[in-house]
């Protein structure tokens, strides 16, 4: 069966462009410190986007991967994962709650710390020092921690830490400056290169910021979000398989991100990978309650051109049902309107 280009089409519109600032290095010093910061993408509804920056005692990145469980007070694991190789995990949880982050791992000693994510808040960042024992400080999975990340100078973490400052604040030219002057302090210095993009795309300067995020990636190809956020505009461009190529590096970094997944997903939905995009499309929304709903639209699309129409139309109702008012609930309807028609012959 055929499936109509309408829907693809349309599926093209409502990916949303949301670029993934990076907050990489925590302010020195041990514990917690809780933060609002720039968000890595849009959460609906009560939904509040936890973002976990994890290090040593003396501000280095771990150099293991560290499994973090978020969960409620009171017990009850909500979501888990392993942290990528800067030290950093995000998580999607409803607002207006106490929550409990446990990190644990070889090497390291476990450590729980509490906070609320207060009510509306859309983004609450947590950065968390832990002990690390000597026999772990020298490795890591798959090689060391990166020496570019250990040597970021002071002075170019600084101008870093002004530029997400004035980011949050909307104040982009300033931002940009700031981010400028870290990669002056230090060439090598990829997130910051990653956030002049970021800044670069919110004043409309297209150019310069594929430019940043390609730049970042040459320096460091394991950049999960340098290597999404240039996949958001190669997609942009229609060449999926670029864009393919590039969320995959991001997903083996930070893997089972949800926003990674979504994206993936749909790249390989548009160079007909239908099993892997229907896998990818299915696991963004396992956690509770649903913040990317557009994971069921995408399983909908491939399902209906597998020829499982009633999987297809369980998909596009669910959709449906977690987001009625969204752009792209149009499709999903287009979908069942499809389906209903062929149910008629």
């Amino acid at each position: 069966m055929t499936r109509p280009r309408l829907l693809l089409v349309a599926l093209v519109v409502v990916l949303p462009v949301v670029l993934s600032a990076q907050s990489r290095r925590p302010n020195p010093g041990t514990g917690t410190t809780s933060t609002n910061n720039v968000p890595r993408m849009n959460t609906t509804g009560g939904l509040s986007r936890v973002e976990v920056s994890i290090t040593s005692e003396n501000s280095h990145p771990l150099p293991i991967q560290a499994l973090v469980e978020i969960g409620g007070i009171g017990g009850g694991t909500v979501q888990q994962t392993y942290s990528d190789p800067e030290g950093r995990v995000s998580f999607s949880v409803p607002s207006g709650k106490l929550y409990q982050l446990k990190i644990s791992g070889p090497g390291i000693e476990a450590t729980m710390v509490q906070f609320e994510v207060n009510v509306g808040e859309s983004f609450h960042h947590e950065s968390v020092a832990v002990k690390v024992r000597s026999e772990a400080k020298n490795t890591a999975p798959g090689g060391t921690v990166s020496a570019a990340m250990l040597n970021v100078p002071e002075k170019a973490h600084a101008e870093f830490e002004k530029g997400m400052k004035d980011l949050n604040a909307k104040k982009l030219e300033d931002a940009k400056k700031h981010f400028i002057k870290a990669t002056e302090q230090y060439p090598k210095y990829d997130g910051a290169f990653n956030n002049i993009g970021v800044v670069d795309m919110q004043l409309n300067d297209e150019k310069g910021a594929r430019e940043a995020f390609a730049h970042a990636i040459e320096i460091n190809d394991k950049n999960p979000d340098a290597t999404k956020n240039l996949a958001r505009l190669k997609i942009q461009d229609t060449d999926y398989a670029a864009a393919k190529e590039l969320l995959v590096k991001s997903n083996t970094v930070d893997p089972g991100n949800p926003d990674t997944l979504v994206l993936l997903a749909y790249s390989q939905l548009k160079t007909n990978q239908l099993d892997e995009a229907l896998t990818n499309a299915e696991k963004c929304h396992k956690a509770e309650p649903d913040a990317y709903p557009l994971g069921h639209l995408i399983a909908g699309a491939v399902r209906e051109k597998k020829g499982d129409l009633a999987g297809a139309q369980k998909q596009y109702e669910t959709f449906l049902k977690e987001a009625p008012d969204a752009p792209q609930a149009k499709a999903a309807k287009d979908g069942l309107a499809r389906i209903q028609a062929q149910a008629k012959n």
